[in-house]
């Protein structure tokens, strides 16, 4: 992987197979007839609705791929998120690391079982030399454990219940120990009940063993314990309620691991207890602007963070006060993948089994960040493609359409941030090469444009740089996000003598272009309802962070100002819009908003975007009012009209135009004759967009 800013490269020495999280997706959980029926009904529901959206046959498609899914289909995801290693390159921004440092690493789908990994600065903590990089490979796990004592807010000379001693467990039982407190340890499996009284449990006795609670509240004379830790992963909600029984009143129950919550309200009210839910690694987990950008919190406001905790754990390993080498059943090479995983699933007393990720002596990286899959060569006639950003969007919708219009596209080249999202799209779509570096195809002479499909940020940066690199340029809309962006687009491609698309694609939907065409011959101005029934997103997704995904209007909104452009044939006159006056977790004022738009040929239209609405109605439905006749298009199924003296149009499947739209994309590449928006009109509705929601919000952009 390349190293961002905020990054540091790490060749990795050991990787450690969470035992609980990373095995569980490889049991076969055996459902109960209830359970099976309500999941069966789910897919049902989920088919029913793919036929309405897609038509019959694309759903059968897409069913028989998932039942019978080719090499191709398979989505490959890198698993891990606990190894330690060396640093051997570091970010532009990164501060209080260098190359050579032996770090720990955490992360799901971050510190992944592999020989390199790109870690975000709050996700890495230092080594010293004496501790064992095997050891320090297990702080990520000492994390989540560390974090459940935390939650649990026990004091020296407390008594605690841990219940399940897998990995977490049998960590925790070290940790609470070393914090003064008194530990009874509970598992079902008596290997790991014995090697918790090895590792200092005070008592330990059988999950199943029917005496299970007397012996508990035996142990501490009758008062029952301070806190019950939940370290187990099971569908069962007996952990739990157990927990609720064996503590004493005004106690603490912490669900740390994946377990049932079907809790026993009676055991709970008698004795005011709380039930408490411990996070992962601790505070700053799920918050990327923590996790990704690298912003700290305050030490005086958060003591104990993710990365807080990394070191403190890494600090119990160098003074002994955590012993993991008991817990390490075997190290084997990467390439034992398979092997190792079955060890886990299949021996009840492997604990933990490490990789050997063959780092050997670290030393300064000369990476390659190209992985060559067939030979690739200038085919005459053909555009070679790059394609930056191949996410679901561009998988889903654009690449298809380059792989099926052969005769004009020659992909060469696909880039994706991680090498498992690189190589794997490359595979899908018979790229010539996959690669993490974007720099790498815009050094490709073969590559005459790049298809740009990152996150809207990363846009108007890639515009420009493709430009200058002689490259034409798709970009999935929108098109930038602040004026200063849109600026220097302009600037840039008056120089370049390239050309530039936008992904508006709606406007080549043959049910767009029979609308215009109607449009056209009443030679009259045109009023339009258009309704977007968005769906609802949360607040924490990145499409609505104003600096990442612009917000919805800007990020997606641009659709449909540019469907109304063209339908209408006119430039705009004046813009008005408003937004709901609430803005919470459940209703986002920028979701909901009513758009009206003048424009010099006379036309009226209105946009009403909505996020509040519900899945069971078509996502879009346009209204058309003109010269006395009317038409609806519906979501770009059906096109109904009266009095146009047209027949009305449905379509076999949903078109929103993607394969015409790559079709003039082509000729726009080679001079010819074409469909696609001018600069103007792309830069026109990109403005329009940033007006709208200046209408709207605070400040300007």
């Amino acid at each position: 992987p390349i190293c961002q800013a905020r990054e540091v490269l790490v060749r990795v020495a050991y990787s450690l197979i969470s035992s609980g999280t990373e095995t569980q997706t490889l049991k076969t959980q055996k459902k109960s007839l209830p359970e099976s029926v309500a999941d069966t009904l789910i897919k049902v529901k989920k088919v029913q609705a793919m036929i309405k959206a897609q038509g019959l046959s694309t759903t059968i498609e897409n069913v028989q791929k998932r039942l019978n899914p080719s090499e191709e289909d398979i989505v490959l995801i890198p698993t891990g998120y606990s190894n330690a290693g060396t640093i051997v390159a570091i970010g532009e921004e990164v501060t209080g690391l260098k190359v050579g440092d032996r770090v720990a690493c955490a992360g799901s789908g971050i510190a992944t079982h592999a020989e390199v990994v790109s870690i975000p600065v709050n996700l890495v903590a230092k080594v010293p030399a004496s501790v064992d990089l095997k050891a320090a490979a297990f702080t990520t796990v000492g994390c989540i454990a560390m974090h459940g004592l935390r939650r649990a807010e026990v004091d020296f000379g407390e008594t605690i219940m841990i219940s399940g001693l897998g990995l977490l467990g049998l960590v925790a039982v070290q940790m609470a120990k070393a914090s003064g407190l008194q530990v009874i340890g509970v598992d079902i499996n008596p290997y790991r009940l014995e090697l918790a009284k090895k590792l200092g449990a005070d008592a330990v006795f059988n999950a199943t063993d029917k005496d299970l609670v007397p012996s508990v509240l035996g142990f501490t004379e009758q008062m029952g314990v301070d806190a019950a830790l939940i370290y187990a992963g099971t569908q069962s909600s007996q952990p739990i309620n157990t927990g609720f029984q064996v503590c004493r009143r005004k106690g603490r129950v912490v669900a740390v691991g994946n377990v049932g919550l079907d809790i026993n309200r009676d055991l709970m009210y008698m004795k005011e207890l709380d039930l408490l839910m411990s996070t992962s690694y601790g505070p700053g987990r799920y918050d990327d602007s923590y996790e990704i950008g690298g912003q700290d919190y305050p030490i005086g406001y958060v003591r104990w963070t993710e990365n807080r905790n990394m070191s403190e754990f890494i600090r119990m390993l160098e003074h002994k006060m955590v012993d993991v080498e008991q817990l390490i059943h075997q190290v084997l090479p990467l390439n034992d993948g398979a092997k190792a995983f079955q060890i886990l699933l299949d021996d009840n007393k492997a604990v933990a089994v490490l990789f050997d990720c063959g780092a050997g002596e670290a030393k300064p990286e000369q990476e390659q960040h190209v992985m060559q899959l067939k030979p690739t060569s200038v085919v005459k006639g053909r555009i070679g493609i790059g394609v930056i950003g191949a996410g679901g969007f561009i998988s889903k919708s654009i690449l298809p359409q380059i792989v099926e219009l052969k005769e004009k596209y020659n992909l060469i080249a696909i880039s994706n941030r991680t090498p498992a999202s690189a190589k794997t799209s490359a595979k899908k779509f018979k790229a010539g090469y996959a690669s993490t570096d974007y720099r790498k195809l815009l050094q490709d002479d073969r590559i005459d444009a790049v298809i740009i499909g990152t996150r809207h940020n990363l846009h108007a940066k890639l515009i420009c740089e493709s430009l200058e690199a002689a490259k034409h340029v798709f970009c999935e809309k929108p098109l930038a996000l602040f004026d200063h962006e849109l600026d220097a687009i302009t600037e840039v491609w008056k120089k370049s003598g390239k050309s530039i698309a936008v992904g508006f694609n709606r406007r080549y939907s043959p049910l767009s272009v029979k609308a215009r065409e109607i449009i056209k011959k009443a030679n009259a101005p045109v009023v339009i309802h258009y309704r977007v029934n968005a769906g609802y997103l949360p607040p924490t997704m990145w499409v609505q962070d104003r600096k990442i995904g612009g917000g919805r209007m800007i990020g997606e909104g641009c659709h449909f100002i540019d469907l109304l452009n063209y339908l209408t044939g006119s430039e705009i006159e004046s813009v008005h819009s408003a937004s709901v006056p609430m803005d919470n977790d459940k209703i986002i004022a920028n979701d909901n908003v009513s758009v009206t738009i003048k424009y010099k040929n006379g036309s009226l239209c209105t946009l009403l975007y909505t996020s509040v609405g519900c899945s069971g109605i078509p996502k879009e439905r346009v209204e058309i009012f003109c010269n006395k006749s009317v038409m609806v298009l519906d979501d770009f199924n059906a096109l109904n009209c009266w009095g146009t003296g047209e027949k009305n149009l449905i379509l076999k499947e949903m078109d929103k135009g993607f394969s015409r739209e790559m079709k003039e994309f082509a000729k726009l590449v080679k001079g010819e004759q074409n469909l696609c928006m001018s600069m103007d009109e792309i830069i026109n509705v990109t403005r329009t967009t940033f007006q709208i929601e200046k209408d709207f919000s605070d400040g300007d952009r």
